[in-house]
């Protein structure tokens, strides 16, 4: 969850939320979170919903844009890790 918080942050999930679905959606192929939020993922097909909020305690996540985001800040996580400031255990 610590890089969730330094790297990945939209406010739709939130790092935390963000957490719980990963680990949801590995280990036990649900989406439905400890909050109650449930997260439903689609993929553009002419109307962008990525980020979209519906029934309460529904939210759409578009795939591609999520993945973006994602590659964007695993890239930004290896920038920093190239960093020499860096412990050496860190950079490894």
């Amino acid at each position: 969850m610590n890089w969730c918080q330094m790297y990945f942050k939209p406010t739709i999930p939130t790092p935390k939320e963000f957490w719980n679905l990963r680990s949801r959606v590995l280990h036990q192929g649900r989406t439905l979170t400890p909050s109650g939020a449930f997260y439903k993922f689609t993929k553009n097909l002419g109307t962008l919903v990525h980020r979209l909020g519906y029934g309460g305690d529904v939210q759409m996540l578009d795939v591609g844009e999520w993945s973006r985001e994602l590659v964007a800040s695993v890239h930004a996580w290896f920038t920093d890790l190239q960093k020499p400031s860096l412990p050496a255990r860190v950079r490894m």
